[in-house]
């Protein structure tokens, strides 16, 4: 029966040592069920004493175990089917091992029943890095959206009528009064406007990978300022602050990130068609944490990850009829986010499980073709429009990739894929804009992304006051 303690793999220990010599052996020597069944033990002896070794058995035919039913010509031999990711890593320390290698550091993961030893060795993946990359995709689209915002009524819509306005004038012959229009404020040169956004989602991990469900949720204030460059064109620049937060479930990790963006707009109005463009630059803050329970190890990090995206959107309006429009439209948008080279640690300087992260590019992309419809209506006095969308969006790439190794492992090294996205989405928005005054417009909208394993929904308020 072992001890408590700690273990080191290849270092004998002394079972029975005799001053005077030893004789004999002891036979027969069971030690099954002492240690975990990633563990081989053997007895040697000496002139005086009894040595027990325990050495590591390879992990990867325990991770990725082949099917026991002898082979047939109809039914050949299959592998079972274990996670990718684990598979992975197993073969990573079984070659390291094999170089020469120590992994005393991971006894806690060999010392584990064969059923359990696929989820401990995947514990070690790190997988929550790779939200670093999702978290700052996530803000990005929202910050995007705030920007190009095409249901911000007054950004280039005609201005409306102003207070007093007089249905005839006076100012011709007598007899002669002829309809006149209504008179009209001068149109705005500039308009500040803020908008507070957040969303809240989810995204299913994959079995055959071996990713967990992750989820995130954010919260973001924003504020812009739209410069009219010509009838019909505006131009402007915003800036966001928020923070969000990333989770895998139980000690897998999560990341709490301060965010900040800053982006670069511009809309046009050609006839029926409206255009928009719209980039942005955003920096997180991140903290990251994760526990590894096998072997008992609680493992940080901080590190900023940088995010540049860019948003490509146009909308034409074919029926317009008695205050309802409807308007197909098309989306591009693309993120690229970069996060350094990072080596985890804990407050006492263990490095069990820790992992030493390669620099990181993460690219997502996506298409988006839908309608939106329309809906102009007064009421109590003010002029109200409303809107209901639905898009559906393809993504090209949904980079979730790390590459990383175990610090302190030399030849231990591995590639890992966290949760993904599904290809293809649907896009569900709805929204209402109010214009209290003249220059006044209030903004609410709400987005949900759906799709069979993810879903968001999303958020924002918007105030805009015209100059």
């Amino acid at each position: 029966m072992p001890l408590g303690g700690a273990y080191r793999l290849n270092s004998p220990y002394t079972l029975l040592s005799a001053t005077g010599g030893r004789a004999g052996s002891f036979s027969p020597v069971d030690t099954t069920g002492s240690f975990g069944d990633g563990v081989t033990t053997g007895v040697s002896y000496t002139s005086t004493d009894v040595l027990l070794t325990l050495t590591p058995k390879p992990l990867a035919p325990i991770v990725n175990p082949i099917d026991p039913v002898a082979p047939t010509p109809a039914r050949p031999r299959l592998a079972l089917g274990r996670p990718a990711n684990a598979l992975a890593i197993a073969s990573a320390i079984d070659g390291a091992v094999a170089a020469g290698g120590d992994p005393s550091s991971l006894f806690g993961i060999y010392n584990q029943p064969a059923v359990a030893i696929p989820a401990a060795v995947n514990s070690l993946s790190g997988e929550i890095h790779t939200a670093a990359a999702a978290t700052a995709e996530v803000a990005a689209d929202q910050f995007l959206r705030a920007m190009l915002d095409p249901s911000a009524a007054g950004r280039l819509g005609a201005v409306l009528p102003g207070p007093g306005a007089a249905a005839f004038s006076g100012t011709v012959r007598k007899g002669a009064d002829q309809p006149a229009g209504p008179s009209r404020l001068e149109a705005p040169t500039y308009s500040v406007w803020g908008s507070a956004f957040g969303s809240y989602g989810r995204t299913d991990g994959n079995a055959a990978v071996g990713s967990s469900r992750r989820k995130i949720d954010d919260a973001h204030l924003a504020t812009g300022v739209d410069l009219r460059l010509m009838p019909g064109t505006v131009a402007g620049f915003a800036v966001s602050a928020g923070s969000a937060r990333a989770s895998l479930p139980g000690l897998l990790g999560k990341i709490d990130a301060d965010v900040f963006q800053a982006g670069l707009y511009g809309v046009t109005q050609l006839g029926p068609v409206r255009l928009g463009a719209a980039a942005s630059y955003a920096r997180l803050d991140n903290e990251v944490s994760r526990g590894i329970p096998a072997l008992g190890s609680s493992l940080s990090s901080s590190y900023d990850t940088t995010a540049w995206s860019g948003r490509l959107q146009a909308s034409a309006t074919l029926l317009n009829w008695n205050g309802f429009g409807l308007s197909p439209l098309a989306a591009l948008q693309a993120t690229r986010a970069q996060s350094p080279a990072v080596r985890e640690s804990n407050w006492a300087g263990a490095t069990a499980g820790a992992l030493a992260l390669a620099r990181r590019n993460d690219v997502t992309s996506r298409s988006e073709l839908g309608l939106q419809l329309d809906a102009d209506t007064i009421l109590n006095g003010v002029p109200v429009t409303g809107y209901v969308r639905a898009v559906w969006a393809h993504s090209f790439q949904r980079d979730a990739d790390l590459t990383a190794s175990l610090a302190g492992f030399p030849g231990a090294a591995f590639s890992a894929t966290g949760a993904q996205a599904d290809r293809n989405s649907a896009l569900v928005a709805a929204g209402l804009n109010a214009r209290l005054s003249e220059r006044i417009t209030l903004g609410l909208n709400l987005d949900s992304e759906l799709s069979a394993g993810s879903s968001r929904l999303g958020g924002s308020a918007q105030l805009r006051v015209g100059f």
